[in-house]
């Protein structure tokens, strides 16, 4: 009974109240910095065959906020981030970063993937200005410099990508998608191949950044911990077809203390909703549509 109870008080779950059914959204005057409505997407099997990742999700995402989206593998997570950025179509529905219909890649958009997915050729400097290509050089140094120290990177600034260690080079993939002050930042993963101490350092790294830059971050991990950590909701995707099929509101004050009874309360009833689904997919047949002829 005392778990329970610890994790209401860390989390609360929106199931009645949002704006639309199944949506995460925020109820308050502010409008949101992230939109998203029926969004649905699909891949063609061959011989008539098609598989559905994602269906119906429905999304807000308030300015300031940081998102974190958790669920099993398969279920279309990294899939709904690309969506988002522009650099893969769905099939249905409708995303909107701010007032912008999301039809491409946008500035108002950047992205962070696990892989830095630096250029090897260019030092930290040069990758972080290819990401803001259009400002006149002053500004352009300046914005470079001012990104650079906001990462923790003063004096590697003629550094290459291979002079630098994993947790240091993300910090330059940071910098760079930052750059160009995007509405929104999308995180996939960012962390997942760092080891166990560089990752806990990264994620203090980001909740630092996002403070002193006030931005708004939607995140995708298979870290649970890592979830409650950053984020200020939680969104449980459903085995494919990917749904939202719970939100919950993360309570904790920052910074949080991971070995805290709340936090321990959390993180269960997370994993529970997380091995339930697992274990409910594999036993259930294929979802109706998830394989469509």
């Amino acid at each position: 009974m005392q778990e329970t109870g610890s994790a209401a008080a860390a989390a609360t779950v929106h199931q009645q109240g949002c704006s639309f059914p199944g949506s995460a959204a925020v109820p308050g005057l502010a409008p949101p910095a992230l939109t998203l409505r029926g969004v649905e997407k699909g891949y063609p099997l061959g011989g008539g065959r098609r598989l559905e990742v994602l269906r119906g999700i429905e999304l807000e995402v308030a300015s300031g906020e940081i998102v974190v989206i958790v669920g099993g593998s398969g279920c279309g997570k990294s899939t709904l981030l690309r969506i988002i950025a522009g650099l893969e179509p769905r099939e249905r529905g409708t995303i909107a970063v701010g007032d912008r219909a999301v039809g491409g890649p946008g500035p108002d958009c950047g992205m962070v993937f696990q892989e830095h997915r630096l250029f090897s050729w260019l030092n930290v400097e040069q990758n972080v200005a290819f990401g803001v290509p259009d400002l006149s050089a002053a500004e352009q140094q300046r914005t470079v410099a001012e990104h650079i120290a906001l990462v923790g990177l003063g004096g590697f600034e003629r550094a290459y990508p291979h002079q630098l260690s994993g947790g240091m080079s993300q910090r330059v993939a940071l910098a760079r998608a930052l750059a160009p002050r995007p509405r929104v930042l999308l995180l996939d993963e960012p962390f997942g191949a760092l080891d166990a101490l560089t990752k806990l350092r990264m994620q203090a790294e980001l909740l630092r950044i996002w403070q002193a830059e006030q931005s708004t971050f939607l995140l995708v991990t298979h870290d649970v911990e890592e979830a409650i950590y950053l984020g200020s909701r939680i969104v449980v995707l459903s085995g494919r077809p990917g749904r939202v099929q719970r939100v919950l509101d993360v309570t904790l004050e920052r910074p949080r203390e991971r070995t805290s009874p709340e936090f321990s309360a959390l993180r269960r009833s997370v994993l529970s909703e997380l091995l339930a689904e697992e274990r409910d997919a594999a036993f259930a047949p294929p979802a109706s549509g998830a394989f469509e002829s």
